[in-house]
């Protein structure tokens, strides 16, 4: 690979002169790392900028002793760990390779010399990850708050129906640049999957079989035993699963699954490729699917309970019609 243009492709680096980019490559030290394969801990030392070059990272922090957060997943060109060039704080999360990843990484103290060496283009470059990082607080906002307004709907006791649209809804309006979308979820009686909720989509089932190309497409995808958002931009792909919503070049999947069964997706599509934040919105969209699935079981379970004690009473006759 042609490290030069690789990393002047990454927009921290785009104001970096030639004499910048050779002397910050010859600062690089490059590595590989199998999927699982931890980069750095939550607490280690932070000495290190990383940069992906292949593959994927996810970075994560732990909210309890058991479990832990999932932050962000991190694709080619994407830096990390460029707090350590601001603070001798150990790391406050995670890194670990999501699939089989190449990265670069560089030393502080080979940044501190780049600095006295070349200290404009160093500087653009420090102000370049600021903005990034703000962004990131930005996305991390959006996603508390949509959090948020869905746990109320949650606490709300709505009836199933009115759940699943306001929850589509909420979706729709919390994710940049999405033109609409809709939520499907499994009805156990009848096998099919259900339209829950829409937000301008016109033409679509009412309901799927489990032999539609959208379910079959996420079966292929096994995504019962590692379900994660998924982000689609092949048109063709995109017309045998929506051909009923033309022109679309963005349709963003999110497989709900309890129990290793796939029990419903939402789907949010767009109109345009370039969105914004996109490993954003599979971060914020896999946050609301946590939350989903136990909603919607409890409110189901509710809902067969009064319609249980519903029966109960007018088998005794203290219900007349």
């Amino acid at each position: 690979m042609d490290k030069g243009k690789f990393i002047k492709d990454i927009s921290a680096f785009k104001d970096f002169t030639d004499n910048a980019i050779k002397k910050l490559i010859d600062s690089l030290e490059s590595e590989t790392c199998n999927a699982g394969d931890i980069i750095f801990n939550e607490g280690d030392a932070s000495d290190y900028l990383y940069i992906v070059e292949s593959g994927e990272v996810e970075i994560s922090k732990k909210i309890s002793p058991e479990s832990e957060k999932t932050l962000t997943i991190l694709g080619p060109g994407s830096i990390f760990g460029e707090m350590s060039l601001f603070s001798t704080q150990p790391r406050t999360a995670t890194a670990k390779a999501k699939t089989n990843a190449c990265y670069f990484k560089i030393h502080k103290k080979g940044f501190h010399t780049l600095f006295k060496n070349e200290p404009s283009c160093v500087r653009k470059m420090l102000e370049s990850l600021l903005l990034s990082t703000l962004e990131r607080l930005e996305q991390t906002s959006r996603e508390l708050a949509t959090v948020y307004e869905i746990s109320r709907l949650i606490a709300k006791g709505l009836s199933f129906k009115d759940f699943c649209q306001s929850v589509i809804t909420q979706i729709c309006y919390s994710v940049p640049d999405i033109d609409g979308g809709l939520i499907y979820l499994y009805n156990e009686f009848t096998t099919d999957y259900d339209l829950g909720g829409s937000v301008n989509v016109q033409e679509m089932a009412v309901s799927i079989e489990e032999t539609h190309p959208l379910i079959k497409f996420l079966s292929e995808k096994d995504v019962t035993k590692a379900p994660d958002t998924m982000i689609i931009q092949d048109s063709e792909i995109i017309g045998q699963l929506l051909s009923n919503v033309p022109s679309l070049k963005t349709l963003i999947i999110a497989p709900i699954v309890n129990q290793e069964k796939l029990i419903g997706s939402i789907l949010l599509y767009a109109q345009k490729e370039k969105l914004q934040g996109l490993s954003s919105v599979r971060d914020l969209l896999n946050s609301v699917v946590n939350q989903l699935v136990s909603a919607i079981e409890n409110i189901k379970t509710r809902e067969e309970e009064v319609a249980r004690q519903k029966f109960d009473r007018i088998q005794k006759g203290t219900i007349t019609w």
